[in-house]
């Protein structure tokens, strides 16, 4: 069992750099490897424990980039291995790669591992899909797109299993998203709040306001539609924004931060 799993672990990168597990050769090395080490253990009834099938499924679920569908391999390998072997993931560890796939956002991946929750009634916690959407949200300069549907596939999941999501919890990826000038991210939170009746926090909106705001050193029209998103959730919500939050706002719009 040990040496399945160190094995397991080699072959999913996970004491390597990420510049050498980002390369496609290696995902598609290591795909080849599970492939083999997982067939074994079903072939000779070595079930892999639990824990060590979290491991293993946690560290395919890391950020890579690029992004390609032997990433995607390796996650449908192991779920499907638990399929097969009757080891079951738990509801934790399958939170736990969900929120970590998030943090490089490619759909196909999410997809995979939030159908298997609903297949499998394993359910997430509200916590773990909160996180995965602070994560998703978060600035970078790739993947825009899918982040977009990832954060909609996160969404989806939380109504359909009627997961509470909480007011401060919408406004930390409200902030995510604004900092990111994510416009589309920043739409999707706001009327998934308005329609499910929850108050963002008035502090949070006005943190989103002074972060939309604020000189970038590429200055974006979304910039513009991000701060009309926010002051119509305001008077949607009756959200009464404060003199100080609005006039932080006030000021940063007009602070030059990158002068030549």
């Amino acid at each position: 069992m040990k040496k399945i799993y160190t094995l397991l672990c080699i072959a999913l990168c996970v004491y390597t750099s990420p510049t050498t597990c980002s390369s496609t050769n290696t995902a598609a090395i290591q795909k080849e490897i599970l492939n083999l080490l997982v067939s074994h253990s079903l072939l000779k009834g070595v079930n892999l424990s639990v824990s060590d099938l979290e491991n293993a499924l946690l560290a395919s679920a890391e950020a890579r980039y690029p992004v390609d569908s032997n990433h995607f391999s390796l996650v449908y390998t192991l779920l499907n291995y638990s399929s097969q072997s009757g080891v079951v993931i738990t509801p934790s560890g399958l939170g736990t790669a969900v929120v970590e796939a998030a943090i490089s956002s490619p759909r196909e991946v999410i997809q995979l591992l939030l159908n298997h929750s609903l297949q499998s009634s394993i359910m997430l916690s509200a916590t773990d899909v909160q996180n995965a959407l602070n994560n998703a949200a978060m600035n970078r300069d790739i993947l825009t797109d899918q982040q977009i549907e990832v954060v909609h596939l996160l969404l989806r999941y939380a109504i359909k299993n009627n997961l509470t999501l909480t007011a401060s919890g919408l406004g930390s990826t409200l902030n995510e998203a604004a900092s990111a000038t994510q416009k589309e991210v920043v739409n999707i939170v706001l009327n998934y709040a308005l329609d499910n009746n929850i108050s963002i926090n008035v502090a949070d909106i006005e943190t989103a306001l002074v972060s939309a705001a604020k000189e970038l050193e590429s200055p974006s029209s979304d910039q513009i539609e991000i701060i009309y998103l926010l002051l119509r959730y305001a008077v949607r919500s009756n959200t009464t924004l404060t003199a100080s939050g609005l006039g932080d706002a006030v000021i940063q719009s007009v602070t030059v931060v990158n002068t030549p």
